[in-house]
């Protein structure tokens, strides 16, 4: 599709589909203060991943940096994220619609269609350049797209955000068996980044097409339309941190 009439398929499937799902649940479900709730904690276990993975050897021990209460804090704030942003996406059904037309989206994005507000997210989670960071996200998910899902009769998005948390549980119980002895070492948290900003695009765009954030942004039509490419964008890095943790 040419990026005008990818533009018009985008708008047609939010008002055809998302819209008005969103109009009827955004009131009773989707407060932003609720919102608010569970995206600080992944901002929290952003900023510790990130300085994790950039100032640590694989093989390091990490007892001798951080107290067993900080890493398990990290987990922690990562799952509880992680698990409320990925419920909203499937108790708003938005998971389907973005399942359904995954590949045309893809095929479409690019860089200048993430709302601003979304690199703002990244930069408070620990970024140092969140549009860089992003624009490498897409370009994976483009060349990849078609080894993202898993190859079984299950196969969907949603049983991969299943996954996700299934991933974070069994690194916190990996966590919990470790001790002076067998200490944890950064390989613990490998495909951990990929999965938090995922569900920080997530949160902050759910945020966005339910009407309104705690920052005080004024919510245009072209945002929410944007806003789809920003979740397609988080899914995607969901779906490779998971699949860098099973080695695809």
């Amino acid at each position: 599709m040419e990026k005008e009439e990818w533009l018009n398929f985008l708008k047609g499937i939010y008002h055809q589909y998302i819209g008005p799902k969103f109009h009827k649940i955004s009131r009773k479900r989707l407060h932003p203060f609720e919102l608010e709730y569970y995206i600080d904690p992944l901002f929290s276990a952003s900023r510790s991943i990130r300085f994790i993975e950039n100032n640590f050897a694989e093989d390091d021990n990490l007892y001798e940096s951080f107290q067993p209460q900080f890493l398990e804090e990290i987990l922690d704030d990562l799952e509880r994220g992680l698990k409320s942003s990925n419920n909203d996406l499937i108790e708003t059904e938005l998971i389907d619609v973005i399942d359904e037309f995954f590949d045309e989206i893809v095929d479409g994005m690019d860089i200048s269609d993430i709302p601003e507000v979304d690199f703002n997210a990244l930069l408070e989670a620990g970024s140092q350049d969140p549009k860089s960071e992003i624009q490498l996200s897409i370009v994976r998910i483009k060349n990849r797209k078609e080894k993202l899902y898993y190859k079984h009769k299950n196969d969907s998005i949603k049983y991969c955000l299943k996954e996700s948390e299934r991933i974070v549980i069994k690194r916190k119980e990996k966590l919990k068996e470790s001790n002076s002895n067998n200490p944890p070492k950064k390989r613990i948290f490998k495909g951990l980044g990929y999965i938090c900003r995922g569900a920080i695009l997530n949160a902050v765009d759910i945020g966005i097409m339910a009407g309104g954030w705690p920052w005080q942004i004024q919510i245009s039509p072209d945002i929410k339309y944007g806003s789809i490419i920003s979740i397609a964008t988080g899914l995607g890095d969901i779906l490779i941190g998971v699949g860098e943790i099973r080695g695809e």
